[in-house]
Order: C-alpha cells, then sequence, then structure tokens
C-alpha cells in the first residue's frame, strides 16, 4: 500500500506545480482585457494630474490667504493630497496585473538591486520579471 501512495504523492505534487504556472500566468490580463486595463490606467494617470493641478492650486492660495500666520488651514488642499495618494495607489495596483509593466519595472528594480549589492533581492526581481514574460 506504501508503493500505491508513492505515485499519487507524486501525482499531486504534479497537479499543484501546474495549478502554480496557471496562477502565475492567469494573474496577468490579456487581449481585450489588457486594452481595457491600459485606458484605465489612462483615465486615472490623467485623473492624477488633475488632483495634482487641484493640490497645487489650492496649496498656493492657502499660502497667499495665510502668510501672515505660517498655517495651513486649507482643507481643499489635504483632499486633493489624500487623492493623489489613492490614486497613484490604484494606478500602482491596476498595473500589477500588466505583464509588460510588472517586467519593466521588475528588470528596473533588479538593476537597482545589483548596483546596491543586493543579490537577494535582485535574484526576486529577476524571477518575478520572468514570471510576467511566461
Amino acid at each position: 500500500s506504501s508503493s500505491s501512495s508513492s505515485p499519487s504523492s507524486y501525482h499531486s505534487r504534479g497537479v499543484q506545480e501546474q495549478e502554480d504556472t496557471a496562477a502565475s500566468v492567469s494573474k496577468f490580463v490579456t487581449g481585450d482585457d489588457l486594452h481595457r486595463l491600459r485606458h484605465q490606467v489612462l483615465a486615472l494617470r490623467l485623473e492624477l494630474q488633475e488632483a495634482r493641478r487641484n493640490a497645487n492650486l489650492y496649496n498656493e492660495q492657502d499660502n497667499k490667504d495665510h502668510a501672515h500666520d505660517g498655517h495651513n488651514h486649507n482643507t481643499g488642499y489635504n483632499y486633493h493630497q489624500e487623492r493623489v495618494r489613492e490614486l497613484e495607489q490604484a494606478i500602482m495596483k491596476t498595473q500589477q496585473v500588466d505583464a509588460e509593466f510588472v517586467y519593466t519595472v521588475s528588470l528596473e528594480r533588479k538593476e537597482l538591486a545589483e548596483r546596491d549589492g543586493d543579490y537577494l533581492e535582485a535574484q526576486q526581481f529577476h524571477q518575478r520579471a520572468m514570471e510576467a514574460r511566461a
């Protein structure tokens, strides 16, 4: 009976490896989904530019209005700064399923890690780049 459990455990490992490979492939979008994703990122980037512009305008206005007391009273500025952070996070999260983006960024970060002498981190970024290329 122990000899029959050996092939089944080998088989389940093989199935697990196939599932892991499928999972790493499926975490990236392709085709029409990728096209939609990139349009979504573009829209988020435009909204981010607008939010940054608004934050700067509110900040400049607040500096003029309150130059005498040195305090930032502007809740509009704080709102736009928070919106900027939310949009930056949304863009980064969205791009994590774009294989080309992940590949490019991972290779850049691998180079930086190697330059810093962090070869373990460089290897992790290399692996991530290869998964994105698979």
